[in-house]
């Protein structure tokens, strides 16, 4: 992340997880496609690890980082608690290969939010270079 920026990285991961939904969606008509999905998946599992935290601090600045953190930490957990049960209904209702091209556009979602995030903290932390809000 380091090298590349966040930007790019959170591009380069949500093709990943895009390229590894689709491997699952094809893994319907052809099992050798798990394969690939296992490949895509494991090697986007450092994004969910690192990005939290290092975008927090970017958009937001390290001022009051523990309290932000903390806070969207609560909306990351509860997202994986409910992830799960979502992924079930959705499947029972749709279909697996539906739920998996839903998940898709997530991660297309997920970059988009990324890259307005990042744009909204640069200009945040130019308004407020030391972190004061009020």
């Amino acid at each position: 992340m380091d090298r590349w920026g966040i930007q790019k990285t959170v591009l380069t991961m949500s093709v990943l997880i895009v390229l590894g939904m689709i491997c699952l969606y094809l893994s319907e008509f052809n099992m050798n496609f798990a394969w690939g999905y296992c490949v895509f998946f494991g090697l986007m599992m450092s994004l969910p690890r690192m990005l939290p935290s290092l975008l927090t601090s970017t958009v937001f600045g390290t001022k009051d980082y523990a309290g932000i953190y903390a806070f969207l930490n609560l909306f990351f957990l509860i997202g994986a608690a409910v992830g799960s049960v979502l992924t079930s209904i959705l499947q029972g209702i749709l279909g697996y290969g539906i739920t998996w091209m839903i998940y898709a556009g997530f991660a297309i979602l997920l970059f988009c939010c990324v890259t307005v995030a990042l744009s909204n903290g640069n200009k945040l932390r130019t308004v407020y270079p030391d972190g004061e809000l009020a």
